[in-house]
């Protein structure tokens, strides 16, 4: 018992404090007492914390003891939760998962954690052994992390990004200078704190602003100065709090009173009373050991004790066993309530005489000592914000993971445990998003009207979130989807922060960093509202709930406390008030507080009682924010106060303490069933910020403003509505458009995306249903329909910045303010005539026009920024006055409605209203609403009106304008469009006009009406147009766009878009369509080429392939059957030629730097500009007579001519100008400016008759031209498209080339002509092309086979595209290799994947599997069908190069050293060698069939991989260089480049008619096989797919040729059909006729009976060998050891990604399965691994099996081997 004893005091002296001297405890209420009281049975502490966990108990059989004597349970031990406080039941071995990396001290974490310059593990063992540079950042500096760059802390929250992914603007409160409210100081970064916190000597801002230019001169007369020099109230001293955070300002009050069963001596202190009397002076003033009257003996009736008498040297004295306590008249013993002691039970506690008895909630489980409560189930993880991602960790560092990465700056967060979501806000988006807590499923939740959502709480039982908003002082719900959205307390809130929720009770809780810093609580509801605390706060930011005790805990961040209370306030107690220098967050669970630092970047935990035990779980963190315990008892099960049917609510059912209350949506209220939820809103202020576009209903309680959800606002600015279809209109000066929705948000559309510059104003007409709008920076005025059709300018001239603008549909006037040099408001009809000025003095910027139709004469009421005025006036500018001139800041916009106006601040930011008359009833509805701009009180009481252009639209062919009497309304017409003569029909498009590319789309300016206004084409956004012409005949628009590489066309109206050459582009700059010729000529500037093709993309040649270097601009002059175009290239030139690409001559090419637009002014003048010289020079057509016709053009690109003028597109400019083509004069206006991207540019002249008009010299019978007919200045010739040669008649083409390369590009095949001199690249059309990676031809069918590596697919076509089949579709992993047998008509391929050789016939039937062992990788294969035999690569551990027959058998490897990725695998059936190229060791060699004579030919290449052998060359693909090349087969010289700039280039075949040739067994009748005929060199044999076809009996024994299967018809249908011979195939050996077959069948075929005594040799041996192997194996996997195990299962095979440019690894990999793929910029391989199997035999096994041969045999010989 004495042992025991000493382990209780150990227990207790274990709880030290820096408050208390080393020889005494700390009591858990933080008073001191003496070691030696500890479990004396007295209450010295006076909270009996000194007495309780004494002494432990024996620990039983399902128990562990602790190494310091607790016992546990046993099944406690190893669970991550150290329940012994020494960590002895946590001494545990631990193993990391997949993908983790294990510390020093054993904790596991993600393995892309590992050397990120970011120390995970607490002993940084994940930093160290790093080939990264540290970045050590000095005091007054901020680390960059991804940049791993120092920068000056004062950079930190500035506003103003220093790090390149923006970490150091990463704030909790918004960023940039923004003003603070009023009692509020600005840190220099931009947060806002209390201003009673300047110069309080306690830095609270991060750049300590708050503590400079300081002067400290004491606190003042009614403070209280802290030892450490702060200042407190100094009714603050001596109240029991800790304000002083040095506890300075409770020492030395003493103790007014003690308690229960302590003694109070004479100087204040409290003593157990069992220590009075007792003849040592406890007290220290000896006050305990005076007047003691004892009793003489305990003889005498017990010395009056009413339990146990002592005897002493001074009398008798009383003693109470444990339990009780000494009463006051020091003989009666009176039981003492342990319960009352904060931590005396974990969760519940009952007191009984003498003791207690302690339980837990449900979910927990009581601890073996009795008093603490373990949860049950699942593993509890701490999750925590950490800025840039979420993260989870043990309590015990075991674990630590990421949920989230790559988040901007995540703040709050929570959890719902039974749907798996973590919740988090984010503070840089102003967004609240959700995902699993798997990270999968990212969603937006709430993405509108967010400021600085800084607290966020889930509530799990009645599926709600609730969030605080510091930015707009609010505290709001949802439903867990973001639906639903309310405004629960606005009023009397300044800052919320942290909140919790208690669903069981109904209730949320909050904190309020305020002016007055306040804890506050109440119902779900928002009723109920209570202040839980607001004394001795300063930055209250942690909140958390213990839900088993109902205690609430909080932490002051400014405080540096941890603090807890009832949850009604009550019992309020001091935690911790040491060590805590910024605490943000807190979490709970079981004993355990947890929070974390930002100031030490840390989380720590300690005991929820007592405060001790502080531990660091984690440390060195990014930035910790909030934080979360993750465990099923942190969301326990509670009474869902809403029942199952949403307590019968329409929208949101809320609980409260009591029951729950239906509510609604904010602008939305209940109806008089107080469960059904109103669903329009009649009346509500609809404003504008710079950020989104929000409404007020009018009349609601809370007046709190809603985000309309609304996307892609950049910068709203006017706004307006049409209350019939419920829809609202906005501009946006940032994106340049005019949208619509309806109110709620739905339905959103941009009516307006195009040729606007900040839309300032907007207006609708709701009488014609139209929208008008002022264009400030184009000084425009434009309408148009509701839905943005038939757009036309209506004011063009005399407009100086117009702003606002409102229609009056009544009078069929419109008004709008001027804020130009001489501000003005002017008036004029809404067609747009009779402009007059109405108001042109004493204004500045008048803004924010209203009309009000309530009075007799409707009056205009105005804004003015300037003025700092509200006035009005009637509608003819008489009769003004001002409304409001007093107090007015800067008034933005207004709107009238009823009896009140209402206008927006920008000084204020907020919105305001008073009468309209006098400006009486001033009242402020919002404030602090940032940049607010527009408003408009939306309603439904619009006058009706009946106009003429309801009526068949005015009988007006487009628009319909109101205008006043008398004329009631005006026709129009869409902008550039003329008006017919009868005043009413719009002519159909534009006549004359310019068209310009703009990058992101194509645009129109007419030139026939008085203004210069661009039309976008609707053809939808483009990529990047760069250069465009137009086919007058037709009306279509053809464009080139550089991003796709296409060339596209359209009408010009916009429809009927479509890809006229969609392959083949690389950079196609210039372009230009002969209308007249009907073809379009193009530069490919990426591929230096000159090409031509028929309008439709047909007929593709290429005109010139050399000496062109960069060319650009191209013009056609068909009257002169001219081709001019510009070259940029070192030596910039003008070149000509005939169209038809004769006669090519050179002339210009002297002070030329950039020619770029080029442009023929008929008849005989060439125009061009040169953005390097900045000039517009002309000649004629010969290149003489030159001149420079403008000067200092910056940097120009597009150029045209239209009758006397020149326009051009200037990049730098953004800009179109125009100039005389003749002198150059008038250049001084831009036609149209802002017009970023300009490219090219043509003139248009659709009238212009004389041109259409002209005879297209080719179009009599195509110039009887077979394929193209082009045009010359002497008539025409004929030409062929690119790779077919013209026949000698000079008229007709080749249908196909005779010799040509085939070779794979990823998502495209293409054919080289061999016998044409530019060996261009011709795409064949195949669609649904991925990543085809292998390919061969079958000649005499004409077709294409390939494999697709993506898909996983074998597929076959014809050349031209048609008849695509998939013929192999399942089974299949990374084909890389494909060869057809021409003469068994049969198909090999390997799969490295699957590690096979594979074959079937043509179509994909009969297929089996040929080899399956000793393979690794195998790659390239290649067939000599003539001679039987199959010849293959293996890229494996061992690579090597094999050859068999081709039914697998005689496998012997012919190529074993040397090797690196061997690849590319090709035959030259006349010189009987092999070739191969290497893609390791970059090389290519050959040797003889038989393995011999082995030479290398070329080293020193850079990455090759297909390679093919024709006549006297080889043929290779390269990845890096991405060319095809060509050498000399023999000596590898005469190296020559065939092809460049060919990205993904894959495997490569030649097609000629002498390569497929020779015969074998099968050429006669498929050798007599039902199904697969495999040639040898000695004959053929026969063999069954493994997929046996019930509907066909297979023999693997040949037949004579009338045999059919007994369940077969009569008559056996051959896989391939019936052909006649020419005298060339029979010549050359590709096809074989009846009488060589007969012959063939009468001297080499073999008798029926041989043929059937044959096989049943074969299969008695064949039976055999299966049994022995199978015996075998079977043993020999008994005795595999674990190692010989895990070399089976793993295997290297280099694999595809579809990416421009990829190689593979030069370094051999583990035997893992990679996806590789070749960096260019940084010269290496980038490589992902993932499992694999393989289950062949090892070395050792081959050779146990072998040994007595003396050589190993390849495992298609092993019946060779085997005795049988």
């Amino acid at each position: 018992m004495h042992q025991i004893f000493k382990i209780g005091i150990l227990w207790h002296s274990n709880r030290h404090s820096p408050q208390c001297p080393a020889d005494h405890f700390t009591c858990w209420n933080q008073h001191c007492a003496r070691l030696e009281w500890v479990c004396d049975g007295d209450n010295d502490c006076g909270d009996d914390s000194d007495e309780l966990m004494c002494p432990p108990k024996n620990c039983s059989r399902d128990e562990f003891k602790c190494d310091n004597g607790k016992c546990v349970l046993a099944k406690w031990r190893c669970d991550g939760d150290d329940d012994c406080a020494d960590m002895s039941d946590e001494n545990c071995q631990h193993s990391c998962n997949q993908g983790q990396f294990q510390c020093g001290d054993g904790m596991c974490i993600e393995q892309f954690w590992v050397c990120d310059k970011d120390p995970d593990c607490a002993d940084l063992s994940d930093e160290q052994g790093c080939d990264q540079d540290k970045v050590p950042c000095q005091e007054g500096e901020f680390l960059c992390l991804q940049q791993h760059i120092c920068i000056p802390s004062q950079k930190f929250c500035d506003g103003v990004v220093d790090c390149e992914d923006g970490e150091d603007e990463r704030c909790d409160k918004p960023t940039g200078h923004h003003n603070c409210k009023k009692g509020e100081f600005q840190c220099n970064y931009g947060v806002c704190i209390n201003e009673t916190w300047r110069c309080d000597m306690e830095p609270d801002c991060d750049d300590k602003s708050d503590e400079t230019n300081c002067s400290y001169n004491g606190c003042l007369h009614d403070q209280f100065q802290c030892n450490n020099g702060y200042c407190i109230s100094k009714k603050w001293q001596c109240d029991g709090d800790n304000d002083c955070s040095d506890n300075s300002d409770e020492t030395g009050c003493g103790s007014s009173t003690c308690s229960s069963g302590q003694y109070h001596c004479n100087n204040g202190q409290c003593i157990g009373n069992t220590k009075v009397c007792d003849m040592k002076n406890d007290c220290g003033d000896n006050s305990d050991e005076t007047n003691c009257h004892l009793a003489a003996s305990c003889g005498s009736d017990n010395g009056g004790c009413s339990h146990t008498c002592q005897q002493t040297k001074i009398g008798a004295k009383c003693i109470c066993p444990r339990g009780y306590l000494l009463g006051d008249d020091g003989k009666t013993c009176e039981d003492f309530d342990e319960c009352s002691v904060v931590g005396t039970c974990s969760q519940i506690c009952k007191n009984v005489p003498g003791s207690y008895d302690c339980s837990c909630a449900a979910g927990y489980t009581l601890k073996p000592d009795g008093r603490g409560c373990k949860a049950t189930g699942e593993k509890a993880y701490l999750i925590f914000a950490n800025r840039v991602d979420i993260r989870r960790v043990l309590p015990d560092r075991s674990e630590y993971d990421s949920i989230l990465q790559g988040l901007e700056n995540a703040i709050a967060l929570d959890f719902h445990h039974d749907k798996g979501y973590v919740y988090w806000s984010d503070v840089t988006l102003d967004k609240i998003k959700r995902a699993y807590l798997n990270g999968s499923e990212i969603m937006e939740v709430v993405k509108f009207g967010l400021e600085s959502p800084g607290g966020l709480a889930v509530d799990w039982i009645h599926e709600k979130l609730f969030w605080t908003d510091s930015g707009t002082s609010r505290i709001e719900v949802t439903d867990l989807e973001g639906n639903m959205r309310k405004v629960l307390i606005w009023e009397r809130l300044e800052k919320p922060r942290a909140i919790v929720l208690h669903p069981g009770q109904g209730a949320i809780f909050w904190t309020d960093w305020g002016s007055v810093p306040k804890i506050e609580r109440s119902s779900m509801d928002g009723t109920e509202r209570s202040t839980i605390a607001n004394t001795s706060l300063f930055w209250p930011n942690g909140l958390t709930l213990d839900y088993a005790a109902d205690k609430l805990y909080w932490a002051d961040a400014k405080h540096h406390v941890i603090e807890c209370a009832g949850l009604d306030g009550k019992n309020r107690r001091t935690v911790i008030s040491q060590g805590l220098p910024h605490p943000f967050a807190l979490t709970l669970f079981e004993d355990e507080l947890y929070w974390t630092d930002w100031h030490t970047k840390s989380i720590n935990k300690a005991n929820k009682f007592t405060g001790n035990d502080v531990e660091t779980v984690s440390s060195r963190l990014h930035f910790p924010m909030d934080i979360h315990t993750l465990h099923p008892q942190r969301q326990p099960p509670a009474r869902n106060h809403c029942g199952r049917n949403n307590g019968g609510c329409s929208h949101l059912c809320l609980p409260n303490s009591r029951s729950y209350s239906c509510a609604c949506p904010t602008g939305l209220h209940l109806k008089e069933d107080k469960k059904t939820c109103i669903e329009n809103i009649d009346v509500f202020l609809l404003f504008t910020t710079r950020s989104d576009v929000r409404r007020i209903t009018l009349n609601s309680p809370d007046q709190s403003d809603v985000v309309i959800p609304l996307s892609n606002i950049e910068s709203t600015m006017a706004v307006d509505f049409d209350s019939t279809n419920d829809m609202i209109y906005w501009t946006d000066v940032g994106a340049n458009t005019i949208s619509r929705a309806k109110w709620d948000g739905s339905n959103e559309e941009i009516i307006v995306g195009s040729s606007l510059d900040s839309p300032a104003g907007l207006s609708l007409d709701w009488g014609s249903r139209k929208i008008y709008w002022t264009e400030d920076e184009m000084n425009l005025i434009e309408v148009a329909n509701l839905d943005g059709s038939m757009r036309s300018i209506l004011i063009w001239e005399d407009l100086d910045q117009p702003r606002d603008i409102i229609v009056d549909p009544i009078s069929g006037y419109m008004f709008w303010t001027d804020w130009g040099k001489n501000a003005k408001i002017e008036k004029a009809g809404m067609d747009g005539l009779m402009k007059t000025v109405l108001i042109s003095e004493n204004l500045k910027w008048p803004n924010g026009l209203a009309i009000d139709y309530n009075e007799p004469t409707p009056r205009l009421y105005w804004t003015d920024a300037g003025k700092n005025h509200i006035e009005s006036s009637t509608q003819d500018g008489k009769d003004r006055k001002v409304v409001i001139a007093v107090d007015l800041p800067r008034p933005f916009g207004l709107t009238l409605y009823g009896d009140k106006l209402y206008w927006t601040d920008w000084m204020t930011k907020g919105i305001h209203s008073a009468n309209k008359k006098n400006g009486s009833g001033r009242e402020t509805l919002q404030s602090n609403l940032g940049h607010v701009m527009d408003i408009r009180v939306f309603h439904r009481h619009r006058q009706p009106i009946s106009t003429i252009c309801a009526i068949n639209n005015g009988e007006c062919s487009h628009l319909c304008l109101l205008a006043p009497l008398p004329r009631g309304h005006t026709c129009a017409c869409p902008t550039g469009v003329l008006m017919m003569e009868d005043g009413k029909t719009c002519q159909k498009d534009m006549t004359n006009f310019l068209i310009f590319a703009r990058r992101s789309d194509i645009r129109k300016i007419s030139l026939d009406v008085p203004y210069y206004a661009s039309v976008v084409l609707p053809i939808g956004e483009l990529r990047n147009a760069i250069a465009l012409s137009v086919d007058n005949l037709e009306g279509k628009v053809y464009w080139t766009d550089t991003v796709l590489d296409k060339i596209m066309r359209a009408n010009l109206d916009g429809s009927q878009v479509e890809t006229v050459i969609g392959n083949g582009l690389d950079t196609p700059d210039g372009m230009a369509v002969d209308y007249i010729g009907r073809k379009v000529y193009w530069t490919d500037t990426g591929l230096n080429r000159i090409e031509v093709a028929n309008l439709d993309g047909s007929m593709r040649k290429i005109l010139f392939w050399e000496d062109l270097d960069k060319p650009r601009a191209i013009a056609v002059h068909y009257e002169a059957g001219y081709l001019f175009w510009t070259d940029w290239g070192k030596f910039p030139k003008i070149e000509r030629s005939y169209l038809d690409g004769q006669e090519r001559t050179v002339i210009v090419m002297e002070d030329l730097g950039w020619p770029n637009g080029l442009v023929v002014d008929k008849p005989d003048r060439l125009i061009w500009a040169d953005a390097r010289t900045e000039k517009i020079e002309t000649c004629d057509l010969y290149g003489k007579n030159r001149k420079v016709l403008v000067s200092s053009v910056i940097h120009p690109y597009g150029l045209a001519v239209w009758k006397d003028y020149i326009f051009w597109t200037d990049w730098e400019k953004t800009s179109i100008f125009q100039a005389n083509k003749y002198t150059g004069e008038e250049f001084v206006e831009p036609v149209q400016k802002k017009l970023s991207g300009l490219m090219d540019i043509h003139a248009v002249q659709m009238d212009d008759f004389a041109s259409t008009r002209m005879v297209n010299k080719c179009a009599k019978n195509n110039g009887g031209c077979s394929h193209m007919c082009l045009p010359n200045p002497y008539g025409t010739s004929c030409a062929c498209p690119t790779g077919l040669q013209l026949r000698t008649d000079q008229k007709t083409c080749e249908s196909m080339p005779e010799e040509y390369l085939l070779f794979a590009s990823r998502n495209s095949i293409r054919r080289i002509s061999l016998g044409m001199p530019d060996h261009t690249d011709v795409f064949l059309p195949l669609n649904d092309l991925h990543n085809v990676i292998a390919l061969d031809y079958d000649y005499r069918d004409r077709k294409l086979y390939f494999t697709d590596v993506q898909l996983d697919v074998i597929r076959r076509a014809n050349l031209n595209g048609t008849d695509m089949e998939t013929i192999v579709s399942h089974n299949l992993s990374t084909t890389d290799g494909l060869a057809v047998d021409w003469i068994a008509r049969n198909l090999y391929w390997t799969d490295t994947g699957r590690d096979v050789i594979e074959v079937s016939w043509l179509d994909g039937s009969c297929r089996k599997v040929l080899v399956k062992d000793d393979l690794d990788q195998p790659r390239a294969i290649a067939l000599y069908p003539k001679k039987g035999l199959m010849f293959w690569t293996d890229w494996g551990v061992v690579p090597k190069i094999e050859k068999a027959f081709l039914d697998g058998s005689n496998r012997k490897v012919i190529v074993d050293t040397d090797l690196g990725f061997p690849n590319g695998l090709s035959i030259d059936y006349q010189a009987k060698r092999l070739y191969w190229v290497d893609a390791k060791l970059d090389k290519i060699e050959t040797l003889d069939l038989n393995g011999k004579n082995r030479v290398t030919l070329i080293d020193h290449v850079a990455h090759p991989f297909g390679l093919t052998v024709f006549g006297d060359y080889i043929f290779w693909t390269d990845w890096q260089t991405e060319v095809i090349q060509r050498a000399n087969k023999n000596t590898g010289k005469d190296a020559i480049v065939i092809q460049r700039f060919l990205e993904g280039l894959m495997d490569i075949e030649v097609v000629t008619p002498t390569r497929q040739v020779g015969m074998n067994d099968c050429s006669d009748r498929n050798g007599g096989c039902t199904h697969l005929c495999f040639a040898n060199p000695t004959g053929h044999t026969c063999a069954c797919p493994d997929v046996p076809d019930p509907n066909r009996p297979c023999f693997q024994v040949p037949t004579d040729g009338n045999f059919v299967p007994t369940n077969q018809p009569p008559q056996v249908t051959p896989k391939w059909p019936p052909f006649i011979c020419t005298p060339q195939e029979e010549e050359l050996e590709l096809c074989t006729t009846e009488k060589q077959q007969e012959n063939k069948q009468q001297s080499g075929t073999p008798s029926k009976g041989a043929y059937i005594a044959l096989a049943v040799v074969i299969v008695v041996a064949l039976g055999g060998l299966a049994l022995i192997i199978i015996i075998w194996r079977r043993q020999k996997r008994r005795h595999y050891t674990g190692e010989e195990l895990s070399a089976l299962t793993s295997f290297s095979n280099p694999s595809y990604q579809q990416t421009s440019t990829e190689t593979i690894n030069s370094d051999r990999p583990p035997r893992e399965w990679h996806i590789f793929r070749f960096s260019k910029k940084s010269e290496r391989v980038l490589i992902s691994n993932s499992p694999s199997v393989d289950d062949t035999l090892t070395d050792s096994e081959m050779e146990a099996l072998f040994k007595s041969s003396g050589s190993r045999p390849s495992p298609g010989r092993l019946k060779e081997c085997l005795p049988i």
